[in-house]
């Protein structure tokens, strides 16, 4: 029986070699189809034997081309499968170099799982990768045949022909590099580079295949030496991957032209030196002139052409002007520190931290400091966080890995931040076993306050997460160098004291990291009710795959949390899987744990959403890491698998590295187009748009509200923007007045309370409200920010501001300021109601209800009767009769219901018919009567008549202590 039964481990290796074999046959078949298509004519009209009415027929085509696509694909592959088995046989380990040849047609078909439908021509252009896959394939098979005359060790020839693959696809990057780089230095050199970039590219490509196929033919003994050679001479021009970084020039009329004031030559120096830095980096590289390695510095270079060559917007970063919200966020933070002398979180909060101000800084440092070249000022960031990341990853994933997991990552408005992240564990927890923990502690406390600074949310996290290595570290430190660890402490007390010191006053670095941290602490309270979708709505709506196949793709960061748990369990009870994994591990787990809200914060329909952006780096990034560390071996085989679900997440970023428009990087260009034409912000009178390409709406939107601002406004002053425009506060150079340009984001009463206090001590005499022509908002400011809204409501209300409107602009002003005739108070709330108003509140009155505990806090309860009367339409009339109160701002009601079912409130206020209608749920529902400025503006004595409707499911019930089932309450502070 014994004797019977197969070898399990040999029928798997015997199935995967064959499996290779197939799918490379495939692949080759389909290459050489695909290039049948690309040199056949346009097919003749089908010769038909009789009368036919068809599609073909109507059309008047024929079959001809893809009878011959398919013929190819049939015929090629069969053959390919036999010659590649054939040369199995002579040459074993064929199949391992196949699986590395198969990755990019692997990740090319998993992108189109879920790709928007597309033109045939496109899908058709699409299919570089698959070429590339068919090319690196040809090659394995030429080294096959070297092997198998050669008969070398099996896993010598494995590593080297690994190695040899990578020559002409490094060639092919730095000729990309390179023409790329001459091109953006030199305007003058453009056309010529243009002029044969192809030519030149393919060239590069095949020279190095030639070289390396004869290097391969080398005795074993100076295979390694001059394979190590021809690796450096691949890799040593992605050097001029740095030059990439400049972004590309806008064709105008057939003319190239700078964008964003950036002509000097201050830029082009810098990263010129940055590219002879990386020379000298690749050049010191250990072993890189005798054994086959790829530097981290070739690394750095390769992926920054291959990211962020071509320039432009990156997708999901938020970068389109015409996106005055998000775009406002990056615009915004150092234009208000540079030119207002408006302190990030002290007098503003950026919603992403410091380094928002970093796009902004280096848009003023080499350009204009324009909207235009804050493009330039983003590019130059994430540039420098990927350089980082490549640097500090190479040496713990190797070259290749680390490439590979670099150009996967899609690049995302946070994807920085998460490089940093990486780069920030793998930088120190791989060197735990330093002879000098004082100098690692005192390295890993600096990063963490600059992680910190940079993004509160996640570099806090992070900081946290390395925090029980600092502690082993520590430990070891006060062991061994425990008189170096006493002078490090009192350093650190006297700066701590310093910083506290300062933060009691607040002034310095203190008081900003105390207010970053209060940023933190308040946000984080109410980050889950301001964002996104419950999850349950994403589960049953239409998405690419069906909708649990798609959350359960992107939300694999839970199989790498669920799989560490289970690992550190085992390592716990099992010495033998301890090792220095575990507090990389560790700190991965506790950063995946800790960004949970984040996370699942906003949960999006259809996109890749921030789980989908959280998977991608858990599989690309960390889990790579954690396994460096504990089984090398396994690292490779399980980021290429992990390409299939990253690949199939790619789409939805809109970011899968592209095969062809790789090719053509040496020749991109920014053209004028119906969405894009060249503009002079200057010559249009909004000089901080500065001078390039940009949808023609973006200075209709903006020249209103600047002419207002100038008419209304003196040169000091400013106004309050309550459209969440925020961008506008930099078009029209004007500071911000409250803690955030968009108050959307001033969720949180303790910034609408010190927004408060800035608006009493100096009223801005302009408060726009609308710049849209009075269409209503969905988060309105009486839901957003109810403090700011009461306030202005009562400057309404005692004659500080009149509402104006010219039809397309909305604002609240000064008596003494107002360029026109402005509306009188009754048409003044009637346009504000329906701006600010909001007809259906859907759940919002039982999610308030149901946290009655937290918002009551914020409410004081109004004394008072409500008498219900039955009506025979089935509403009921409501008698409200408050005791000496000014105001009631919420009406509770107490329901019983059977099911859920749509209620409706209305009542009347100087004539105006209010009302809203919302889901009817048992509990306490709080109804919101302020949402509507005619109330909010009224007596309490004027609006005590209400008609309930409710679902024939739901009564009134007297739950909640109020005996009538209502209740009345009044905003506090309000």
């Amino acid at each position: 029986m014994n004797a019977s039964m197969p070898n399990t481990a040999s029928e798997i290796g015997q199935i995967g070699a064959l499996a290779a074999s197939v799918l490379a046959a495939l692949v080759l078949g389909a290459a050489l189809g695909l290039g049948v298509i690309w040199l056949s004519p346009p097919s003749p009209p089908a010769h038909h034997a009789g009368f036919v009415a068809g599609e073909l027929t109507f059309l008047g085509l024929g079959k001809a081309v893809e009878m011959r696509f398919v013929w190819t694909v049939l015929v090629s592959a069969g053959i390919g499968f036999a010659v590649l088995e054939l040369l199995r046989r002579r040459c074993p380990s064929l199949d391992r170099l196949l699986w590395v040849a198969l990755l990019p047609a692997v990740f090319w078909l998993a992108t189109r799982v879920i790709s928007p439908p597309t033109s045939p021509d496109i899908a058709l252009a699409e299919t570089g990768w698959l070429v590339v896959s068919a090319a690196l394939i040809g090659l394995s098979v030429l080294l096959g045949l070297i092997g198998s005359f050669t008969r070398p060790d099996a896993e010598v020839w494995v590593t080297q022909a690994r190695w040899a693959l990578l020559v002409p696809v490094l060639a092919c990057l730095s000729g990309v590099s390179v023409l790329t780089g001459l091109g953006r230095l030199d305007l003058d050199l453009f056309p010529v580079v243009a002029g044969f970039g192809r030519e030149a590219t393919g060239i590069l490509v095949v020279g190095s295949s030639v070289l390396m196929l004869l290097v391969m033919i080398l005795p074993d003994r100076n295979r390694t030496l001059w394979l190590a050679r021809l690796l450096l001479l691949a890799q040593i021009c992605l050097a001029a991957g740095f030059l990439c970084l400049l972004l590309p020039p806008a064709e105008v009329d057939g003319v190239l032209l700078r964008q964003g004031g950036l002509e000097g030559p201050a830029l082009p120096v810098v990263l010129l030196a940055l590219s002879g830095v990386a020379v000298l980096g690749m050049l010191r590289t250990p072993g890189i002139f005798t054994v086959p390695t790829l530097s981290p510095w070739a690394v750095a270079g390769a992926a920054l052409t291959v990211k962020l060559a071509a320039g432009g917007a990156i997708a999901y970063a938020m970068d389109n002007p015409l996106d005055f919200y998000h775009h406002g966020e990056w615009l915004l933070p150092w234009d208000q520190l540079w030119h207002h002398g408006v302190i990030p979180y002290l007098d503003a909060s950026p919603s992403h931290g410091w380094i928002n101000l970093l796009g902004g800084g280096f848009a003023s440092l080499f350009g204009d400091g324009s909207m235009q070249a804050l493009q330039q000022g983003q590019l130059l960031v994430r540039g420098g966080a990927l350089a980082v990341a490549a640097l500090v990853l190479s040496p713990l994933l190797g070259g290749p890995l680390a490439l590979l997991a670099l150009v996967v990552l899609p690049f995302s408005g946070r994807t920085p931040i998460l490089l940093l992240v990486a780069a920030f564990f793998a930088g120190f927890l791989t060197r735990l076993d330093t002879g000098r923990p004082v100098v690692w502690l005192t390295g890993a406390a600096v990063c963490a306050v600059a992680l910190v600074a940079l993004a509160p949310g996640q570099g806090a996290i992070a900081a946290v997460a390395l925090l029980p290595a600092i502690l082993m570290v520590f430990w070891r430190a006060w062991q061994v160098e425990r008189h170096l660890s006493l002078k490090a402490l009192g350093v650190l007390g006297v700066i701590c004291l310093a910083f506290g010191g300062l933060a009691m006053f607040g002034l310095g670095p203190g008081a900003v990291l105390a207010a970053q941290i209060r940023f933190i602490l308040e946000n984080r309270a109410i980050y889950e009710a301001v964002h996104g979708l419950p999850w349950a709505a994403a589960i049953s709506a239409d998405m690419p795959l069906g909708p649990v196949a798609w959350e359960g793709l992107r939300n694999l960061w839970m199989a790498v949390v669920a799989g560490l748990i289970g690992a550190l369990i085992l390592s716990a009870v099992d010495r033998r899987a301890r090792g220095p994994w575990l507090f990389m591990g560790l700190a991965v787990l506790i950063y995946l744990i800790g960004t949970l809200s984040h996370t699942l914060g906003r949960i999006d329909l259809g996109g890749p959403s921030r789980s989908g952006a959280q998977t991608v780096f858990a599989l690309a990034i960390l889990l790579p890491m954690v396994l460096a560390l504990r089984a090398p071996r396994w690292t490779g085989p399980v980021l290429c698998a992990a390409l299939i679900p990253i690949a199939l997440l790619a789409p939805g970023f809109g970011d899968p590295p592209d095969a062809r428009a790789l090719s053509q990087l040496y020749r991109s260009v920014d053209r004028e187009d119906g969405a894009r034409v060249w503009v002079d912000g200057a010559a249009e009178g909004v000089a901080p748009i500065g001078a390039g390409l940009l949808s023609p709406a973006l200075i209709p939107m903006v020249k209103p509200s600047l002419d207002l601002v100038n008419t209304v406004l003196r040169p000091e002053e400013t106004y309050l923007d309550l459209t969440n425009r925020n961008a506008n506060y930099f078009y029209l150079r004007r500071p911000v007045p409250v803690e955030s340009g968009a108050v959307l984001t001033l969720s949180t009463e303790g910034m609408q309370n010190r927004s408060l206090a800035k608006l009493r001590a100096a009223p801005p005499p302009l408060v726009l409200v609308d710049a849209g022509g009075g269409a209503a908002q969905m988060f309105p400011p009486p839901l957003r920010v109810p403090l700011i809204y009461r306030y202005l409501i009562d400057r309404i209300s005692d004659g500080s501001y009149v509402v104006w409107s010219n039809g397309t602009l909305t604002a609240l002003i000064a008596p003494n300021r107002v360029p026109s005739p402005a509306l009188s108070p009754q048409e003044g709330l009637a346009k504000l109601d329906a701006i600010w108003g909001r007809q259906d509140l859907g759940r919002l009155p039982i999610a308030w209800g149901l946290s009655d505990e937290t918002v009551r806090a914020d409410l004081i309860s109004v004394a008072g009767t409500v008498t219900l009367t039955d009506r025979s339409d089935g509403a009921a009339d409501l008698s409200a009769t408050p005791a000496d109160a000014d105001r009631v701002d919420f009406l509770g009601v107490h329901l019983d219901c059977g099911s859920d079912g749509e209620a409706g409130l209305t009542w009347q206020v100087g004539g105006r018919a209010l009302g809203f209608v919302f889901s009817a749920t048992s509990g306490l529902n709080l109804l919101p009567l302020d949402i509507w400025p005619s109330h909010a503006a009224s007596p309490a004595t004027s609006y005590l008549n209400f008609t309930l409707s409710l679902p024939d499911t739901c009564m009134v019930s007297s739950a909640g202590g109020a005996p009538t089932g209502f209740a009345l309450w009044a905003r506090e502070g309000a």
